[in-house]
């Protein structure tokens, strides 16, 4: 990043030599300082090309996605469609520079059932095989005597469904009569614990806190409506923390982008470290919510998000868009939200599609099918998806060393990584490698892909000036190369 100038007032004797003024103190310059974000690259650009493939296909607004790794908190990727070129920055709508992950509330819809859940097995008021008469998709709630009965529907007519098949089937109605069950103080808690209505301190500009209404601001209405997911706004990254949580055995993480702060030569001057917020859920409970959420990608809303060999996690959303104080015929927000694997959850992954237009606007048929895209590769990109664990007294003490292969031709780098039983993937057009991920010295596990990017071809011919690499350190001839 940007250093600071430094200053110095001189003034002149009677001879006009310049002299340092001693009533003026002098202000040191400052170097810059390096940022080392969490963002995996090879994961954000998949995530962006994948994410703005959805959205064409579905002829959407407008989408996003976060992805991050349960277990620390780290943001791994986070992309916005329509987005911004920073190195054009006059050419972008200013609806368009918003980080709508943090920035943007909306109605959560069915992924919101992870907390109706949540409270309902957290104190104990149903079992995954008791059953609820699902009204064959009609169902008319009383909420009031003084008023109309609340007509709530599911998407699929079902007669006797158990809970956990509810959770399965996305069922609007099932939710809606265990709310009174639970009750407005409990599902209000429980909401609260997973944070929402909370800003979740992420080190990003913009964030807002969602609304979450506390009890005594409840209607009629709210109580059965907010057990499926309306009368509540929320953040996407909120959504995707709270199953971060359930994939992390009931555990809320605070999320995080900065990883360190260096300064120029290296120092690091701040670390960031996972930082625990509250244990929101029990393990046990963690663990009935995980194999609902299989159920959902198996047999469930979210066939679409199936992967063969990989036991994926997750939940669809389909919620309707408030225009002009109502709820607008065919203005909807489809999402999905999941993790894998199931044995050791590595990624959360949250896409969310703006008004799709494209034939359907349900979110396991408009998210999930992106979801899945995403997922695929990244399974693909690392062998860590798919190897089995070994023994602990088996695992090497420090795993492989990233050697450094900057300055180096692509045949020599991309022979270099081989010989440590590492793989190769490649970002630009030329013959150079200009920089790798991960830095050299970090330690990975055999099989695993260290990405490399090339000097562009192109950049002379745009018109751009080259950049100066960092050369300090090498060796004459790798200074040259």
């Amino acid at each position: 990043l940007r250093g600071k100038d430094g200053s110095v007032i001189m003034q002149r004797d009677g001879l006009g030599r310049a002299r340092p003024s001693v009533d003026y103190p002098r202000i040191e310059p400052r170097h810059g300082y390096h940022l080392i974000l969490t963002i995996d690259l090879a994961y954000q650009s998949i995530v962006e090309e994948e994410l703005k493939r959805g959205v064409q296909k579905n002829k959407a607004t407008a989408g996003l996605a976060v992805m991050l790794n349960p277990k620390t908190g780290e943001i791994l990727a986070l992309a916005n469609v329509p987005g911004i070129n920073p190195n054009d920055l006059g050419s972008y709508d200013i609806n368009a520079a918003r980080n709508r992950v943090v920035t943007d509330v909306f109605e959560p819809g069915s992924v919101f059932k992870v907390v109706t859940a949540s409270a309902a097995y957290e104190n104990g008021l149903v079992t995954p095989e008791k059953k609820f008469y699902a009204e064959n998709g009609t169902y008319f709630a009383t909420v009031s005597s003084r008023s109309k009965p609340q007509k709530i529907t599911d998407t699929h007519p079902y007669a006797w469904l158990t809970f956990q098949e509810a959770i399965v089937l996305s069922s609007n109605i099932v939710m809606a009569k265990i709310g009174p069950t639970i009750g407005p103080e409990r599902l209000y808690r429980q909401a609260r614990n997973f944070g929402f209505g909370i800003p979740t301190g992420i080190d990003l500009p913009g964030e807002v806190r969602g609304r979450l209404k506390k009890p005594n601001e409840w209607s009629g209405t709210t109580l059965p409506t907010m057990a499926y997911g309306y009368e509540v706004s929320v953040t996407p990254l909120q959504i995707a923390l709270s199953y971060a949580a359930v994939a992390n055995k009931g555990v809320l993480m605070k999320p995080y982008v900065v990883s360190e702060v260096q300064d120029r030569d290296g120092e690091v001057l701040f670390e960031q470290r996972p930082q625990t917020i509250r244990k929101v859920i029990s393990e046990q409970t963690a663990a009935l919510l995980v194999q609902a959420f299989e159920g959902v990608v198996e047999r469930g809303t979210a066939k679409e998000s199936h992967i063969q060999g990989v036991r994926i996690a997750g939940k669809t959303g389909t919620s309707k868009k408030v225009i002009d104080g109502h709820y607008g015929v065919g203005n909807y927000t489809g999402s999905f939200v999941g993790f894998f694997p199931i044995e050791d959850p590595q990624v959360v992954c949250l896409v969310m599609v703006d008004n799709p237009q494209g034939g359907s606007y349900y979110g396991g048929s408009v998210s999930a099918p992106i979801f899945r895209a995403i997922a695929d590769r990244i399974i693909n990109t690392t062998g860590r998806f798919t190897k089995t664990p070994q023994p602990k007294d088996q695992q090497p003490r420090n795993g492989i060393t990233v050697p450094d292969v900057r300055t180096l031709q692509l045949n020599i780098a991309s022979r270099l990584l081989e010989s440590h039983g590492l793989k190769c993937q490649t970002v630009g057009a030329g013959d150079i490698v200009v920089r790798q991920v991960p830095e050299p010295g970090k330690h990975l596990e055999k099989d695993d892909v260290v990405q490399i990017v090339l000097n562009e071809t192109g950049a002379a011919a745009s018109g751009r000036p080259p950049i100066a690499p960092d050369v300090r350190g090498m060796s004459l001839r790798r200074a040259i190369n």
